[in-house]
């Protein structure tokens, strides 16, 4: 099982993320069902993906291995009961095996430094490789009918490498070549001989092997009952526990007191608010007449026409003293200007002097501004305004809200502690939720229960009969004597072959013969293990393959049918017809019974990603229920899905 993955890995920037991006994540898992949920891109399906990786090195990766940037995996897992770490990069790789004591884990012996070698080391340890890995303990995404997609071929001699047929058969091949070998020389021999063969004996209490094999062939049919029939008896369905009600608040309720406390709220006075801004603003009204409007004027109409009559005469006075100076036959200088000149300087004595400084364009604008009677009006409504602070709240953040003290009330009116946050109120919800589910989960579970006692009655029943049909020993007993008649029957043939020709070396042929039945016989005794091991395994995987489907598909679809050349039917159509979730369903089942016959003491694990995308919330709430069944009969289980399984332990991850 796996126990443990950290990871850390970046992605080149693409058009949807210009950037990159980049994962650091620690996840922890435990035996039983996991399921991993989260948003779309949350890199679900990328901690499967890297599982695969951290076993099998770069052939597991989807996309190209330069993408994988600064790729760094590690994990712990247990492989045939012994726990070891993995760490691995794209180009390097270490196995180091562990034990635990004194209170936790300690690295124990280096397995393995190296990619090339790390990956032999793990396929030495499992005792298969990716491809099967991928059959019998991973469905990857968009891969759930990877099984159906093999041919028969291909799923017979996968299946053949699991347990050691092909090593079986190979021994037989030998077998039948040293015993060809043999029966050469003895054909060599044969040419010279003469004298009449020794008869073999009639075995005691011989049968001819035709009537001994459809005996056998009986006798295993009731074996394959009360294996069957055990098996059912022995798989009851789960009857789920049910704790108290975690509260005591109608869900609606909950649901309403969570829309009354997502209201926005506001927690000042709003009519002092209101006051507040009314004042500053006024204030601010006032400060924009003054900026406007000043200064006043500091001189009457006349003053200005005094001032403007000064500034013309000035320049005028400037202007005459430019006039030439003449000279008087007396010697005396004068201007033609000089009368001109002496009348302005007299009139310039003649206005009024003010006496504090002043800009008469200023001037001049402010009493015409100030001459209004709208000016003077407005200045007389604006004169005595006091000065006020900009406000501390806006009344306009009251617009659309409740105050907090009604918010509280309707709350308490609810019957619903006031204090509650409005987090507390839906983590009690989604508790109540859930425990409504788990009802329904629970009184599904006692129908199941119910439906299987009434079919275990039966079942009981062919357990009893098969059981009498079988007392201990008989089927061995007769698969013995099939033997020993099949040996029997063997050597008369031969026996009516050689009688014309048996003569001299009679004791070199007879041990030679000997020698030949002995390879033969070893041949025959190697096939009949193959055959054995594979009558035991393909009922076994039908048997299960069938529970489990019927699990997944709640009753629609109930029988799987394995051959021993690997043809696959389900309720009496061949697999490759099926269409839709039927046929995820049935691969499915077929991966978990191979997961469970023949990798379960070896890597008891089976990883489902996205494989209920294409059924309903039905066919998903079965799967995800069979799943569930599986807890104590499959270590573990990691499925990653959009919907909302009742898993055990659920691990959300956030973009």
């Amino acid at each position: 099982m796996i126990e443990q993955l950290e990871y850390t890995v970046r992605f080149p920037p693409t058009d949807h993320y210009p950037l990159g991006r980049g994962f650091d994540r620690s996840l922890s898992f435990e035996r039983g069902l996991t399921a991993i949920t989260g948003a779309n891109e949350a890199g679900k399906t990328l901690n499967l993906e890297l599982i695969e990786f951290l076993l099998f090195g770069t052939a597991a990766l989807r996309g190209k291995t330069e993408d994988y940037r600064h790729m760094r995996v590690s994990g712990v897992v247990q492989i045939r009961g012994t726990r070891y770490r993995i760490e691995r990069t794209a180009k390097n790789a270490s196995l180091t095996g562990l034990f635990t004591g004194g209170g936790g884990s300690h690295g124990g012996e280096t397995l393995a430094v190296g990619s090339k070698p790390v990956n032999a080391q793990i396929v030495k340890l499992l005792g298969y490789g990716l491809d099967v890995f991928r059959v019998a303990n991973v469905a990857n995404q968009g891969d759930a009918e990877r099984l159906s997609e093999l041919r028969p071929a291909e799923r017979k001699a996968m299946v053949d490498k699991l347990i050691g047929a092909d090593q079986i058969e190979a021994i037989a091949k030998w077998c039948g070549e040293q015993a060809l070998g043999v029966s050469r020389e003895i054909v060599g021999l044969e040419k010279g001989l003469g004298a009449e063969p020794v008869k073999p004996e009639k075995p005691a209490g011989y049968r001819p092997a035709a009537e001994l094999s459809e005996l056998v062939i009986q006798l295993r049919d009731a074996a394959d009952a009360a294996v069957r029939a055990e098996a059912f008896l022995t798989n009851p369905p789960a009857l789920h526990e049910l704790r108290a009600c975690p509260t005591d608040v109608p869900l609606d309720t909950l649901e309403k007191a969570d829309q009354i406390l997502g209201l926005r709220t506001y927690g000042f006075n709003l009519a002092a608010a209101e006051a507040a801004v009314a004042a500053h603003r006024l204030w601010e009204e006032r400060q924009r007449f003054v900026g406007r409007t000043f200064p006043q004027p500091t001189l009457t109409q006349e003053q200005i026409d005094s001032e403007l009559r000064r500034e013309a005469l000035e320049d005028e006075l400037a202007r005459l003293r430019q006039s030439p100076v003449l000279t008087c036959p007396c010697g005396k200088p004068f201007t033609t200007a000089d009368a001109q000149i002496a009348q302005v300087e007299a009139d310039l004595a003649a206005l009024p002097v003010i006496g504090h400084p002043f800009n008469l364009h200023i001037e001049a604008m402010a009493l015409r501004n100030w001459s209004k009677p709208a000016i003077i009006a407005e200045w007389e409504r604006l004169r005595d305004v006091p000065e006020a602070d900009q406000p501390q709240h806006d009344p306009r953040e009251a617009k659309g809200a409740v105050h907090e003290h009604e918010q509280y009330d309707a709350i308490k009116a609810l019957g619903i502690n006031p204090d509650y946050s409005r987090a507390d109120v839906q983590r009690l919800a989604a508790d109540l939720r859930a425990w409504e589910k788990e009802c329904a989960a629970a009184e599904a579970a006692g129908q199941r229960r119910q439906a299987w006692e009434v079919k275990a009655t039966g079942m009981r029943e062919t357990l009893a009969a098969a059981r009498k049909l079988l007392p201990p020993g008989r089927l061995a007993d007769t698969e013995a004597l099939l033997t020993v008649a099949r040996v029997y029957e063997t050597q008369s043939d031969s026996y009516q072959q050689a009688f014309s020709d048996w003569a001299q070396g009679r004791d070199r042929l007879t041990d030679l013969r000997r020698e030949e039945r002995s390879w033969r016989n070893g041949k025959a005794a190697m096939n009949e293990l193959r055959e054995d091991t594979k009558s035991f395994l393909v009922p076994t995987l039908s048997r299960v393959a069938s529970y489990l489907l019927s699990q997944m598909t709640g009753g629609a679809r109930t029988r799987i049918v394995v051959d021993e050349d690997f043809e696959i039917e389900v309720d009496g159509q061949p697999l490759a017809t099926l269409s839709g979730s039927g046929k995820v369903c049935a691969n499915l089942a077929l991966r978990l019974g191979l997961g469970r016959i023949l990798t379960n003491g070896v890597f008891p694990v089976f990883m489902a990603d996205e494989a209920d995308a294409s059924m309903d919330e039905e066919r998903a709430r079965h799967l995800h229920d069979a799943f569930c069944a599986l807890e104590g009969k499959l270590s573990q289980i990691i499925i990653v899905t959009h919907k909302r399984p009742a898993a055990p332990r659920v691990i959300h991850l956030e973009n």
